[in-house]
């Protein structure tokens, strides 16, 4: 399966906008993935029961993302645009916190849209 990463091109991403630390699975890629987290999951969870590992191979997808995340994040902070204690763990963490409640809970698109305002809204500088 191919990361995606459409959000913001790499090299592109805009070094003043705060987004562009999580554009790469969590902006505008983040509405659409949710709303289909829930097949991929049961998809996950088939493979898993039928005795397959669902996360072999995925070790360099991982690294890519991580590598693409942490030039985003470190171009957002160089601008000045997102806060300097902010390390890529804690980004990859609500990543990946955001789209397993939004997938749980079942989000709706406006409860989507506010929790990704409020949490790109504590990447600022203060």
């Amino acid at each position: 399966m191919k990361a995606r990463c459409s959000a913001i091109p790499l090299g592109r991403a805009p070094r003043q906008h705060p987004r562009s630390v999580v554009c790469v699975q969590a902006s505008r890629d983040f509405r659409p993935a949710a709303a289909t987290d829930s097949a991929r999951k049961a998809l996950v969870d088939s493979l898993a029961e039928a005795g397959l590992d669902p996360k072999a191979g995925t070790a360099p997808m991982r690294r890519d993302l991580e590598d693409a995340t942490q030039v985003l994040l470190g171009r957002a902070q160089d601008a000045g645009a997102v806060r300097p204690d902010v390390e890529l763990p804690e980004v990859i963490a609500l990543i990946t916190a955001l789209c397993l409640a939004a997938d749980r809970q079942q989000w709706n698109e406006t409860l989507r849209i506010r929790t990704l305002d409020v949490v790109f809204d504590g990447f600022r500088v203060r």
